[in-house]
């Protein structure tokens, strides 16, 4: 046994030290001199000294055969005057020509290419959270970068070179201020949260400022008295550059940010409720649920994190799209099978099929206003595309150019992420939900009370009942459902109705915001009989609830589908209330 081990070995540091010899063209001496005397190195441990030196030596070597280049040789290989792309960043130079095809966010690389990657990923600041990029990256090195003496070689897989902390590099110094009182934050470079569960519970109307946040790069800071969208056929045809005065009404040369007139504009104005909602919304949730399956994309990411703070009801106001199109495009009513092409002032492009935005009862609008409001920064102040009952990913904020085409956007938001289960097909319309947003477990502890709210999705259905369990769906009661009309109301100071302020509702009979619904689950009885005969009351240590919604066409939530991409989650709504709960606590999410 010790004869064919230490054959084994012997082998293999034979073979390690043949490579090593046709690669450097010299051997090490096998023989050690000690003064006069000439010892062997015994079979076993010249065979490990040998395994060890070549590996070791091999990666000094790899290391010092890296050539080293100038920042001018970078620039050289742009893609144009020369056909290889390369890019530097953290000292090192990268040849990333066959990569191009393959980069997640498509093309827009190509804008780094011939110079410091820095800029590119201090803008597109997602790359500096997670890994990946960094890892692709590194299978691309093909040198180092010749740096000023006055800059050291940062560390591999830091981000020693890109100082988010100067303005040189930092494009976030003007993105407005969150109150983190409300906001769960998941980044903060682009800033990405979600409203808190007592938050989405204090009224039927999500105020503006407690909105969850999902931004892509810096927010952009846009002009809306010279701002522009140019409307765009897809053989590059401009048909309009429109103004904002001439869509929304507002004077030329005055801002007016808390005008709602619709006096001078040429297109009627429309107010309606409706929610707005990420994709992945409740992301965790199907982590959670699906343990034992293949993870999904959002696993070991920040947006892991994501409960059910990403979504929220508002008031929206604006004009559709269905009136601006019609008006500029040349016979685009019998457009049939094209997109719509969005694209904001951030960089950020979607599309959606143009017979969902030409549906006047689907309401496809550019918003102006929220809660009777202009727009915030952080939701696309002044204008932005809203689609009720689509993935929020698909209304562009900071709209500036809106175009036709026979196909799908190309840009790394439609191609690779916000994908159905299949993975081919790119997410529209979002499923219909039902969350478990307060509670209330009485001093008597006879019943559950809890509250909370459903909606019918995208397909713009009612909900026509929801039902809550404490047995793991083998019982379940029913839900009161608060009527909405779906109509702009008061709620408070945030939401004056727009109706009042002569803006229509939707025509079309659909309902885009959410309703609210309350229920009392009654406690069963658990007593039992000691040795005495005398009953005691045996009190669970947890309470497992879950709800579930019903559409007006009877579909129900499906109890915990699976998306491997991490999207769409509406499974049944579970939460874990310790029986020893004090009233109005916050949901424990399950």
């Amino acid at each position: 046994s010790f004869c064919w081990s230490t054959s084994f070995v012997m082998a293999a540091a034979l073979r390690a030290a043949r490579s090593f010899l046709l690669a450097r063209l010299a051997t090490p001496r096998l023989i050690i001199s000690a003064g006069k005397r000439r010892r062997m190195i015994p079979p076993i441990i010249l065979a490990g000294a040998i395994t060890s030196w070549a590996a070791t030596h091999e990666k000094t070597s790899a290391k010092q055969a890296f050539p080293v280049f100038t920042e001018e040789d970078v620039s050289r290989h742009d893609g144009k005057s020369h056909p290889e792309m390369w890019v530097s960043f953290q000292g090192h130079v990268y040849d990333i020509t066959d990569f191009v095809r393959e980069h997640p966010g498509g093309k827009m690389i190509i804008d780094a290419v011939g110079g410091p990657l820095e800029p590119y990923w201090g803008y597109w600041a997602y790359h500096l959270k997670v890994k990946k990029p960094r890892e692709w990256l590194a299978k691309f090195r093909i040198g180092k970068l010749q740096l000023a003496e006055s800059v050291e070689e940062g560390e591999e897989g830091t981000t020693a070179l890109v100082d988010l902390e100067t303005n040189e590099l930092d494009f976030y110094t003007d993105d407005p201020h969150r109150d983190q009182m409300v906001h769960d934050v998941i980044i903060d470079r682009p800033f990405c949260s979600q409203s808190r569960p007592e938050v989405l519970g204090n009224a039927r109307i999500t105020k503006a400022d407690d909105l969850y946040v999902r931004n892509h790069a810096p927010v952009p800071h846009v002009d809306p008295d010279t701002h522009k969208i140019a409307i765009e056929g897809h053989d590059g045809t401009v048909f309009a550059a429109v103004g904002l005065a001439e869509i929304f009404g507002r004077r030329e040369g005055k801002r007016e940010r808390d005008q709602s007139s619709s006096s001078s504009s040429k297109y009627p104005r429309v107010a309606f409720e409706s929610v707005i909602q990420c994709a992945g919304n409740r992301a965790s949730e199907m982590i959670a649920s699906h343990e034992r399956k293949a993870q999904p994309i959002f696993k070991n990411h920040p947006f892991e994190k994501i409960s059910i703070g990403m979504m929220g009801n508002v008031e929206w106001s604006g004009v559709l799209l269905a009136d601006i199109l019609e008006d500029v495009v040349p016979g685009v009513s019998k457009m049939q099978g094209m997109h719509v092409v969005f694209s904001g002032v951030d960089g950020y492009e979607t599309s959606t099929p143009i017979e969902r935005i030409l549906d006047r009862s689907c309401g496809a609008i550019l918003a102006d206003k929220i809660n009777g409001k202009p727009l915030p920064l952080d939701h696309g102040y002044p204008v932005r595309v809203f689609l009720p009952g689509i993935a929020g990913a698909r209304s562009v904020k900071w709209l500036h150019n809106i175009r036709l085409s026979p196909r799908e956007c190309e840009s790394t938001w439609q191609r690779n992420y916000y994908k159905e289960a299949g993975g081919r097909q790119s997410i529209q319309e979002l499923p219909h939900q039902s969350l478990i947003l307060s509670h209330h477990l009485p001093v008597d502890k006879s019943s559950i009370e809890l509250g909370g709210i459903a909606w019918g999705g995208g397909s713009g259905e009612r909900v026509s009942r929801v039902e809550v369990s404490l047995d793991d769906g083998a019982t379940w009661v029913p839900a009161r459902l608060q009527n909405h009309s779906g109509k702009p109301g008061r709620e408070g100071d945030e939401c004056k109705s727009s109706l009042q302020q002569g803006q229509q509702p939707l025509s079309g009979g659909k309902h885009w915001g959410w309703s609210q619904w309350r229920a009392s689950v009654p406690l069963a009885n658990n007593s039992q009989s000691n040795n005495n005969g005398t009953s005691t009351q045996a009190q669970p240590k947890l309470y497992e609830v879950m709800c579930r919604s019903f559409d007006s066409n009877g579909v129900c939530q499906p109890r915990a589908p699976w998306n491997p991409k991490g999207y769409l989650y509406n499974g049944w709504h579970t939460i874990r209330l310790p029986a020893t709960a004090a009233a109005n606590e916050t949901s424990k999410q399950f």
